[in-house]
C-alpha cells in the first residue's frame, strides 16, 4: 500500500471511529462497568461518550443515565442490568431492571455532547485541543461563536427543561454549563458550577465535572494568552 493509500485509510477509518459515539454517560452512581469495543472492561468514568456495541453491566444500588445525543434521547438505567448501547437507544442482554426514559430536544443534547468535557484527555466535547506552532494549547472550535441573543436563548431553555426535569436531574444543568462553556462564559461557568455542586451534594459525578471543567477553562484561557 502506497504512503497516500494509507494515510487515506487511517483517515477514513478515524472518522468512522468517532461517528459511531452516539451517547453522553451524564451520570454514574455505583460500580457500573464498561466493556467497550476494542477495549479491556473498566469501570464506567461520567461523561465518556459511548460507541454502538459498547457493554454495560448495572449492578445492584447502581444507575447509569444515557443521552443519545442525536436522538435527543435520556435512558436512566438502574441496576440490576446489563445493556449494549444501539444507534438509537439501549438495548437490554439480561436483568430484571426496566429503563426510564424521556425525549430532550435533539438541540439540547447536541449542546451537552458538544461542549460538556471528556475525561478522554486532549478532548472537550466536539471541541478538540491541540497543541499549536508556540507550544501553547490551543482550542479547535468546530462551530462558531453563536449570535449576540445565544446567552438569552440559553438562559430561556435551560430555565424551561428545568421546569420540566426531576429534581434530582442533572441534564439541564450540564446544557447550562455546556451552553456557558461555549459562549466563554468562564467565571458565571465557575460560578453555577459551585451552586451546582452544592445542589446535588450527593451526585459524585459532578466532583468529576468540575475537575473537567477547571482543566478545561485552564486551558482554554491560556490558549488566549
Amino acid at each position: 500500500m502506497s504512503k497516500f493509500l494509507f494515510i487515506i485509510s487511517l483517515f477514513f477509518s478515524a472518522n468512522l471511529w468517532a461517528a459511531s459515539e452516539v451517547v453522553l454517560v451524564s451520570s454514574v452512581k455505583g460500580g457500573v462497568t464498561l466493556d467497550g469495543i476494542g477495549s479491556t472492561k473498566a469501570e464506567l468514568q461520567p461523561f465518556l461518550r459511548l460507541k454502538v456495541g459498547d457493554r454495560l453491566s448495572i449492578p445492584a444500588d447502581s444507575q447509569v443515565s444515557l443521552v443519545y445525543f442525536d436522538k435527543g434521547r435520556q435512558e436512566i438505567w438502574p441496576g440490576t442490568a446489563v445493556l449494549v448501547v444501539g444507534e438509537s437507544e439501549s438495548q437490554k442482554v439480561s436483568g430484571n431492571a426496566e429503563v426510564r426514559f424521556k425525549q430532550l430536544p435533539p438541540q439540547v443534547t447536541k449542546q451537552m455532547n458538544r461542549s460538556t468535557p471528556s475525561p478522554t484527555e486532549g478532548k472537550v466535547g466536539a471541541v478538540l485541543l491541540r497543541e499549536r506552532t508556540d507550544s501553547k494549547v490551543g482550542a479547535v472550535r468546530l462551530r462558531s461563536i453563536g449570535p449576540i441573543d445565544a446567552m438569552g436563548k440559553l438562559e430561556t431553555t435551560y430555565k424551561e427543561l428545568r421546569a420540566q426535569a426531576d429534581a434530582k436531574d442533572i441534564e439541564p444543568e450540564l446544557f447550562l454549563l455546556a451552553g456557558l462553556f461555549e459562549q466563554r462564559e468562564y467565571m458565571r461557568l465557575e460560578s453555577e458550577m459551585e451552586r451546582i455542586s452544592k445542589a446535588f451534594p450527593e451526585d459524585n459525578s459532578l466532583i468529576v465535572l468540575r475537575k473537567l471543567y477547571s482543566r478545561a477553562i485552564a486551558n482554554a484561557r491560556q490558549a488566549n494568552n
